[in-house]
Order: C-alpha cells, then structure tokens, then sequence
C-alpha cells in the first residue's frame, strides 16, 4: 500500500512500552482510525508534539503487518493553552471521549472533526464560559448524529411561544406545563425557559463559526448545561469518565 496524507485530530493516546504509542485518530475522510506512532514518546522525537492528544497534525501514514504506522507528523495546531487550566485539560479530556465514542471507521467525519477542531479552539483561544462552550459541544454533536430535539413547540399539543417548558431527554422533545401535569405519572423532565430554548434553537441552526457566539443569563446558562448533558448521555447511553472528573473539579471548588 502506497503511504497517503491526511490532517488528522488525536482523540486518543495509548502507550506501547517505552517510546512508542497508539492513537486514535479523527479524520474527514477516513473518520476514526488508529494508528502507531513509533519513538513518539522520546522527548527528541520530532514527532512528540504532533502526536499528543488534542492535537491537529498534517501525517503521512505507511500499513505495516495489517497496522498503520506513522511516518512523518507535522504539527497545525496543539492547543496547548488548554493544558494551562485543570478545567479545561478536563473538558477538552471529555470532548475527545465523546469524539471517540459516537464517531466511526471507514466514514466521512468531516462534520464532528470541525466540531472538535472549534469547540477546542475555544476551550484555548477564547474567554468564552467553558459550561457554553460545553453545551454547544453536546447539542451540536447530537445534531450531526441524527439526534437533534424537537424545539418547534409542545410535542403534546404544539403549544409554542411558552415562558416554561419540560424536556424529555430520552425522547428529546418539550411538554408545556399543562400537558405535563395531564400526565397520569408525570415523568422526571427538566425545566426549560425561554431563554434556554433560544439558545438551543440557535445552537442548531448557527453556521459552523458563528456557534459560540452568544451569551446567556447565569439561569439560562445552569439550565442549558444540565439539558445538553443530559441529553448526550442519555442519547449516546455511555458513562464518560472525564466527565465525572470534570464535575469532580467543579465540585471541589
């Protein structure tokens, strides 16, 4: 097989011995794959910042015994002011699980990877609340899943324009408050505002550059960082360890 290129994002880092490592890689084209970085772990290595994790690096790829083998990596971009701040080392850890989680092999991936690539971008470059920039992650990743919520109004009795609404995480759809209490056993959904639900309305719709570009009351932002999570975790029915640690900080604070 003939060596190829690709720009790729590391989602994942496994250490083989001494000096070497498995990546976990995502790629537009090839979507999720690993491949073996060799001496990437020397500090002289000429590959050691390209291939650590979070980091976008331009790598030339050779298949050796049914493995792929990194020949040469050039770094783009390492973010490496996200490892300047627990919080964020601990949010971008989760945005790679995710990334590792719900995407594929052998599949387009063009959509997560600049994902990924933007919501770390403001993870390191931006003074942007980490929480939006965390909810964003969420909601937007549903979205290119397939599962984006039904926002238009009351799933029951299509009521729009409410101050209040319920969210149903598993189903991923609002009830008013009258519908809900018509309910013979009223399920455990989460409160919604109306800023709330703009925000996630806009979420869904903004262009890819534009999705951080808001702002929201200390309210609206509590409610839209439990909805989103919430939301994700029950969609993609996983336990992400980084993200008990990243509530594990929050919570020692």
């Amino acid at each position: 097989m003939k060596d190829f290129s690709l720009p790729v994002l590391v989602i994942r880092e496994v250490a083989i011995g001494e000096q070497d490592k498995l990546l976990t890689l995502l790629s537009a084209e090839k979507g999720k794959f690993t491949a073996l970085a060799r001496g990437s772990k020397n500090i002289r290595s000429h590959k050691l910042s390209a291939c650590a994790l979070f980091s976008y690096s331009d790598m030339t790829f050779r298949e050796s015994k049914d493995k792929l083998q990194i020949r040469e990596a050039t770094l783009i971009e390492d973010f490496f002011d996200i490892r300047k701040d627990l919080d964020l080392l601990s949010l971008a850890s989760y945005v790679a699980q995710v990334l590792y989680t719900v995407t594929t092999e052998e599949n387009g991936e063009a959509d997560m990877l600049s994902l990924g690539l933007n919501t770390l971008y403001a993870l390191a470059k931006t003074d942007k609340d980490p929480r939006l920039i965390k909810s964003v992650f969420e909601l937007r990743a549903m979205l290119h899943l397939g599962f984006a919520p039904s926002l238009g109004g009351c799933e029951a009795c299509g009521k729009s324009g409410c101050c209040l609404y319920y969210f149903d995480s598993r189903e991923g759809t609002l009830l008013c408050p009258e519908c809900r209490q018509l309910q013979t056993a009223p399920s455990a959904k989460l409160s919604l505002g109306a800023e709330t639900l703009a925000a996630m309305q806009y979420i869904l719709c903004a262009l890819p550059k534009r999705i951080f570009s808001f702002s929201l009351s200390e309210t609206a932002m509590n409610e839209l960082s439990i909805i989103t999570e919430r939301f994700l975790v029950t969609q993609t029915d996983t336990h992400y360890k980084t993200l008990q640690f990243y509530h594990g900080l929050k919570n020692n604070i």
